[in-house]
């Protein structure tokens, strides 16, 4: 068994050198170059991108392909993050097969949606090896979360605001967590599917975008759930965490 930490899907978004933010963006996970047969994955949408997620298998045709064969893709769920993100998590309507190449694709997207890695000026295809392995193990929390701190970060679009929990979790796939955010004064409960980096979960959003926003003063509740990158489940079983929004004062920098 081993631990793996990815890195937040909201950071791509977001531009160190200008201080700035794209319009649109579609990111997969796991980021990794293999999968096991029975994978499932995460597609997230950032600004316009949005769209092509809550249309998908409609007007956007979601599916793998090696060679000649397609595997389609289905669209288990679908969560609206509260800051410029929706996600959708894809399973393949077969089992892939052992030592085949795969390549994602998602038909009839706009000209101005650049759909792949992005590295040294290109886009390439996400493409995955299917090892002869199924993961039917489900995930581990090690120990039960709890608050780091909060941070609080102003920027030129905007501040980053997160609530940093701990999770320490284990599983031979990467674990995606399924995060669950009430405000107690509105009473509104936002779900978003999160990945931890180095046993920290950043609960919020970043300059451009996020899954959380958070009204300073407000209280939330939030609960974790686990599903790793083959779908298997561990239900969220301790009590409700609860917490207060970042804010300037309480909050420290990073």
């Amino acid at each position: 068994m081993k631990t793996l930490y990815l890195l937040l899907p909201f950071l791509i978004f977001f531009t160190p050198a200008n201080a700035d933010c794209s319009s649109r963006g579609l990111s997969v996970f796991p980021g990794s170059s293999t999968v096991c047969q029975n994978a499932v994955f995460m597609l997230e949408g950032y600004g316009e991108s949005q769209a092509i997620v809550n249309n998908l298998n409609t007007q956007y045709p979601v599916y793998l392909k090696a060679g000649s064969k397609k595997v389609k893709l289905i669209v288990l769920e679908i969560c609206e993050g509260e800051f410029w993100l929706t996600q959708a998590i894809l399973k393949p309507e077969s089992e892939l097969e052992a030592d085949v190449r795969y390549t994602l694709h998602i038909d009839s997207l706009p000209e101005s949606e650049n759909f792949g890695h992005y590295s040294s000026g290109s886009y390439s295809p996400y493409t995955y090896m299917a090892v002869a392995k199924k993961d039917v193990e489900k995930p581990v929390l090690k120990s039960p979360p709890k608050e780091i701190r909060k941070t609080y970060m102003q920027y030129g679009c905007g501040p980053a605001v997160n609530v940093v929990f701990s999770m320490n979790t284990e599983d031979d796939s990467p674990v995606f967590v399924r995060t669950t955010v009430k405000n107690i004064q509105t009473g509104k409960s936002t779900v978003y599917y999160l990945v931890a980096y180095d046993s920290e979960l950043y609960v919020g959003h970043s300059m451009c975008s996020g899954a959380f926003k958070f009204s300073g003063g407000d209280t939330f509740e939030v609960t974790f759930s686990l599903m790793d990158a083959c779908g298997n489940a561990t239900p969220w079983n301790g009590k409700t965490i609860h917490f207060t929004g970042p804010t300037p004062e309480n909050s420290q920098q990073e």
